[in-house]
């Protein structure tokens, strides 16, 4: 059975009838057993992972099972003890700190969720906390993140809707692919900056003044884009960015990530491009080239009213975050396809369809 010592040491949550929560179902940890079937069908190939009832395909010692659906198998106490531990812990500290959990929809029957895919997952969340503090849980917590075998075109991950992150694991490019820490603050970046459902900011379809795009991230650097002219290799190290596209929801995603993982600030230049980046991130005037409030005047735009623009910054915006996606929501691929966060409508201003 696996020993309440184990579950303490993964820091796993217990209820008041000392059952032990592992995500997809209760274990009782006197009765060794999960007190409801596996949702894996198991391998006929493989007779221990046909009942349905058992932990860790009976041998809790050697292998544990974070997501509550398949053992994590690349580390055991018996060869890799001190990592097990680790794995375990930062299992139970995602879920209970920021309500964070694992999935695993890959059709191998075998665990995909090995140690460093979740340590990769607990360092990104950990670097994201040393930012946004408070309002971490709030910015890209209580999501599922869900490993899927196969991709359908060349990405590696996909912010599916504001509760759930999909991480592919086979794509043209890359076969059993491990999502590095950037890539995966990359992809939180998405939930923050992204209108609803996939991400966490409301969207607006209001015609109005620059000011009413301060708390959309996405149609706010689009805006910014069309009138400095940026690319994507300036105002920045473009080397540090993980999709090397001018798409706006690529951009501020690696703005994100930029923002979080590199302590330089965005580069000082004459034509105040990389103030304009941080100015975005960090919130205040977007400056144009000669370092003046950048205004909204654009023959892209039926407003030219000439109100500056500005940004509220990733602060503002975590603040400001909420998920209301209903369990098992989807959303049109089509929608997705291109990733901008909104199909172009209303005139050059956005809506979700």
């Amino acid at each position: 059975m696996m020993t309440r010592a184990l579950a303490t040491d993964a820091d796993e949550m217990e209820d008041a009838n000392n059952l032990i929560y592992l995500r997809a179902r209760y274990y009782d940890p006197e009765l060794g057993i999960f007190l409801s079937e596996d949702p894996v069908e198991g391998n006929i190939n493989d007779p221990m992972s046909l009942n349905g009832y058992a932990y860790a395909q009976g041998n809790p010692v050697n292998n544990t099972d974070p997501s509550g659906t398949r053992i994590c198998s690349d580390v055991t106490q018996e060869n890799n003890p001190q990592e097990l531990h680790v794995c375990l812990r930062n299992v139970g500290r995602l879920r209970r700190n920021f309500g964070i959990r694992f999935r695993d929809d890959t059709s191998d029957n075998l665990s995909n969720w090995t140690s460093q895919r979740v340590n990769n997952v607990y360092n990104a969340v950990q670097a994201i906390s040393e930012k946004l503090g408070g309002l971490t849980r709030q910015a890209i917590g209580d999501t599922v993140i869900q490993l899927v075998g196969e991709s359908e075109g060349t990405e590696a991950a996909r912010a599916t809707r504001c509760d759930l992150l999909t991480l592919f694991l086979n794509f043209p490019e890359a076969s059993n692919h491990v999502h590095t820490v950037n890539n995966l603050i990359h992809e939180f970046g998405h939930l923050i900056t992204l209108s609803s459902p996939t991400g966490r900011i409301a969207n607006s379809e209001a015609l109005g003044p620059a000011t009413e795009i301060l708390n959309r991230p996405v149609e706010l650097w689009r805006q910014v884009q069309n009138n400095r002219g940026f690319s994507e290799t300036l105002g920045w190290d473009a080397s540090s960015r993980e999709n090397h596209t001018d798409l706006p929801a690529e951009v501020v995603a690696d703005m994100f990530l930029y923002w979080v993982q590199f302590n330089s600030p965005f580069p000082q230049d004459a034509q105040f491009i990389g103030q304009a980046r941080s100015a975005f991130i960090n919130g205040g005037d977007i400056p144009n080239g000669s370092g003046s409030p950048l205004t909204r005047i654009n023959e892209n735009t039926p407003i030219n009213d000439g109100s500056v623009i500005q940004s509220a910054g990733i602060m503002a915006w975590a603040a400001n975050a909420t998920c209301a996606a209903p369990a098992g929501a989807s959303i049109p691929d089509t929608a997705l396809a291109d990733y901008p966060e909104v199909i172009a409508a209303n005139n050059g201003w956005c809506n979700f369809a």
